[in-house]
């Protein structure tokens, strides 16, 4: 999947950009204001020295960047496009001067030059417009040379809605969006245009998401019985695939969808997790680094004294390797401690443990019921496959059969796979409510913040319930 493209990359890129606009228009006002050989503005009397600006430097930085993140503009705009939003540059960066100037005032160690103050605005606004136009370039420069563009399919009738929709993709958008095709509500309205082909009808729009496989859907009308429409939201959602629904009456809206616009014409989404957001998570990756490096650090001689025991106490290898799913479904190998016999699941196949498992040898078991048989998973966020908080990972065989039986099943592969999670802290691990399990995990995701991260952090060293 390419839903979320470039949006790490871009949140890292748009951070640096506004702290190198801030920093660089900084001291270009202190230049300006007590420099300038061309005498634009009346020299003081008395020229401070430019050390002792400097260290307000990094406040400013901060202040402004908290503002421009509190008005959404590290969020990309819903992946339509990532417009330069000056109005709200101009809007932020102003109420960021406000909180500096009246900081200044209240701490007297801190005192600016009232025209350098009044001067930042203007230019910092300046060079943050053209430092986010420079990035907007270079990003859809790369994505012209590289050739990476999400596969969108259309559905509905053959309208103008619908026409508009396609016309502005294919003219405005052809180095973001590729253009899969048109799926039909009726079958009468037939398009052979190789722009916009005709991929089939309705009924056969489960065979047209596995054939193609595309990154968005929109669909262009909601005159559709609602069962039907249910399913064809659930066939979306099960494969991971964003949707947009073209609202026609009010009631549509609730309080996890949200309305965006391209062409005039209003789309209508689930709003955007936490997660969707690139500044969050890089956030969340820069702790993931920073904590696993302090967890191998830390318990590498307790892991290696296991390693020993596990070794000398059992047949079979110190860890146990075992292909789990990760974000978007993708698979990878995570590490654990082995826990059980070397060929336990040759006889049952893939099971969930239990508790007092006979599978499990005695140091497993008292691995397992403290949690230590998942210190090697460290590595694997380190790695990235992992996250040190998320839905724990699972197997591809029991995915396949939970995406169909649990509704939004497949919704907690949105984000990466945690060491432990909302739902572990709470217990629900192992053989345990599948339901209660997913519904514990979809709220970390839809309410995810580092605090609560923290916050699971430090409940996880007292959590023991149903860890067997």
């Amino acid at each position: 999947m390419a839903r979320r493209g470039f949006s790490l990359l871009y949140a890292a890129g748009l951070f640096l950009s506004d702290l190198t606009a801030v920093s660089a228009a900084f001291i270009f006002v202190f230049w300006l204001r007590f420099h300038c050989p061309w005498n634009l503005l009346p020299a003081p009397t008395e020229i401070p020295p430019f050390i002792k600006y400097l260290p307000t430097l990094p406040f400013v930085c901060l202040v402004i960047i908290l503002s421009l993140r509190g008005g959404g503009l590290y969020r990309e705009s819903l992946s339509f496009s990532k417009e330069v939003r000056i109005g709200s540059i101009v809007k932020y960066v102003f109420q960021a001067i406000l909180i500096l100037l009246a900081l200044s005032a209240l701490y007297r160690e801190i005192s600016f030059s009232r025209l350098f103050g009044l001067l930042l605005f203007p230019v910092i606004c300046l060079f943050v417009f053209l430092g986010r136009l420079l990035l907007n370039s270079a990003e859809n420069m790369v994505r012209r040379m590289q050739g990476k563009k999400k596969g969108i399919i259309v559905v509905g009738e053959n309208s103008e809605v619908m026409n508009k929709l396609v016309e502005f993709i294919i003219k405005n958008l052809p180095f973001m969006y590729h253009l899969l095709g048109i799926v039909s509500i009726n079958g009468n309205d037939e398009r052979r245009e190789s722009a916009s082909p005709y991929l089939g009808t309705l009924d056969q729009l489960d065979s047209i998401l596995d054939q193609h496989q595309p990154d968005e859907v929109i669909f262009s009308t909601v005159n559709l019985d609602h069962s039907k429409l249910t399913d064809i939201v659930t066939a979306c959602d099960r494969r991971m695939i964003q949707f947009y629904i073209v609202p026609d009456i009010f009631d549509l809206l609730t309080s996890k969808v949200e309305v965006t616009s391209l062409a005039g014409i209003n789309l209508l989404g689930l709003k955007p997790l936490p997660l969707d957001n690139g500044l969050n998570r890089l956030l969340k990756r820069l702790m993931d680094i920073t904590g696993s490096l302090a967890g191998i650090f830390i318990f590498s001689v307790p892991m290696m004294i296991l390693a020993c025991i596990i070794k000398t106490t059992s047949r079979g290898p110190v860890f146990f390797n075992q292909i789990r799913c990760n974000e978007d479904g993708k698979e990878f190998i995570m590490y654990k401690f082995r826990t059980m016999s070397e060929f336990a699941e040759k006889e049952t196949g893939p099971v969930f443990a239990k508790e007092a498992d006979t599978r499990c040898t005695k140091i497993g078991l008292f691995m397992r019921s403290r949690n230590m048989d998942e210190l090697p998973q460290l590595f694997n966020v380190l790695k990235g496959d992992m996250s040190l908080i998320g839905p724990r990972p699972e197997r591809p065989h029991f995915i396949s059969k939970f995406k169909w039986d649990i509704p939004r099943y497949m919704s907690r592969h949105r984000i990466k796979p945690g060491i432990t999670g909302w739902a572990q802290i709470h217990g629900w691990r192992g053989n345990t409510s599948l339901e209660e399990r997913i519904k514990h995990d979809l709220y970390y995701i839809e309410n995810w913040n580092l605090w609560l991260d923290f916050k699971i952090l430090f409940f996880t060293v007292f959590s023991f319930k149903n860890a067997y």
